[in-house]
């Protein structure tokens, strides 16, 4: 059937509206395929971004507890988009997944992440609630597994606790000309007055994602051959704060959350890219999406050995993998990338030639075939 005027309403309230995978890789493909796509987030005001509407979330500013007294709000909201397939992002929508099948609309649920094992980490939840509330989770995205139009995972591990039907949609890097050739012109306003190494990490910043390894090995290191860090993204106070007093952190250059083009602008700076988050919360068996935007850029990395990630590189030699949560061995594996530039530089074109087996744009075809199925078979309810 035509898609011509069919329109999609990403609802993903806890996410930033250009999250990488929300807004650039899923919403952008699917406006550029001829979808009408709106996307309800995280967003200060309406605006329309390479033909997407982004609309304000109702619960934008509340509390996590708040938030989720508050999705009926958001569950309205959606509906008066009156789209003709809804896509959800996160548990938080679960909830709002069963009210559209209640009054019949279509959805897709998006599992983007090992919730259930993510929420094992949640300093948040009070850690007596936090088991009951994973398995709230496992039993939710279990039940709408069935009931939903549709439904992706990122992780091979799921396929097993969900519907057969699910579609395993990975996360590898963008590599459209126009987003590096945006990304130069970024670059080119970075001053970097630095002859050391320099290394980047792009993320949440908290002692789960190895923030204290990374600033520990950066005292290490330095006592060997210099080496800073580009430590960009949102954070933990606590962490940061106790990530402060350490003697590394005056190797540490901190930088707030920002837009995913002007992150991936310190990314092509950079020498090398760090990915060493600790083996909780599911981390070892993610499709470790964070590899594949260094490699994009030549990038070679250092990141936790996870047999995983190790198995998806299939023996590639792109980075050094060491132990989780080992800051010597970090600072031992930033001295060689310093001292073998040639080497470094072999393991940049490696990275970048594996991806460019494994992109977005070919994984998305997944994505369309999806959408097409769930249309074509509302047209088929329709004419029976």
């Amino acid at each position: 059937m035509s898609i011509t005027g069919k329109t999609v309403c990403v609802v993903a309230p806890v996410h930033e509206w250009d999250d990488v995978r929300v807004f650039h890789k899923e919403a952008r493909t699917l406006a550029r395929s001829g979808y009408q796509v709106i996307v309800i987030a995280r967003v200060l005001a309406p605006k329309i971004v390479d033909g997407v509407q982004v609309l304000p979330v109702k619960t934008a500013g509340s509390s996590r507890f708040l938030r989720f007294l508050l999705l009926p709000a958001v569950f309205f909201q959606a509906v008066g988009v009156k789209a003709d397939v809804y896509h959800l992002h996160n548990p938080d929508t679960l909830p709002i997944g069963l009210g559209l099948k209640m009054i019949g609309r279509k959805f897709i649920y998006d599992a983007h992440e090992d919730f259930a094992r993510k929420i094992l980490i949640r300093v948040w939840i009070p850690a007596v609630l936090r088991r009951l509330a994973a398995r709230v989770v496992v039993l939710l995205e279990r039940f709408v597994s069935l009931i939903a139009d549709g439904m992706i995972v990122t992780q091979p591990s799921l396929l097993g606790r969900v519907d057969r039907s699910a579609v395993l949609i990975g996360n590898p890097p963008r590599l459209e000309p126009e987003l590096f050739s945006r990304v130069a012109k970024l670059a080119a306003d970075i001053n970097i007055d630095y002859d050391g190494l320099r290394a980047v990490y792009i993320g949440d910043i908290t002692a789960a994602r190895g923030l204290f390894e990374m600033v520990e090995a950066l005292q290490v290191a330095n006592t060997i051959t210099p080496v800073r860090l580009w430590l960009i993204g949102p954070g933990s106070d606590v962490d940061l704060r106790a990530a402060l007093e350490l003697p590394g952190w005056r190797f540490v250059d901190h930088i707030p959350r920002l837009p995913p083009e002007q992150a991936f602008a310190y990314v092509s700076r950079a020498d090398v890219g760090l990915v060493v988050i600790r083996d909780v919360g599911g981390h070892a068996t993610t499709d470790p999406n964070k590899l594949y935007e260094y490699m994009a850029f030549g990038l070679p990395f250092i990141a936790s050995k996870f047999k995983t990630w190790q198995d998806r590189l299939d023996g590639v030699t792109a980075g050094l993998f060491i132990r989780p949560g080992d800051a010597r061995e970090l600072a031992e594996a930033e001295i060689e990338i310093a001292r073998n530039p040639a080497i470094r530089k072999q393991m940049g074109k490696k990275g970048r030639a594996f991806v460019e087996s494994y992109s977005w744009e070919r994984e998305s075809m997944k994505l369309l075939d999806l959408y097409r199925r769930v249309l074509n078979s509302a047209a088929d309810a329709g004419r029976g």
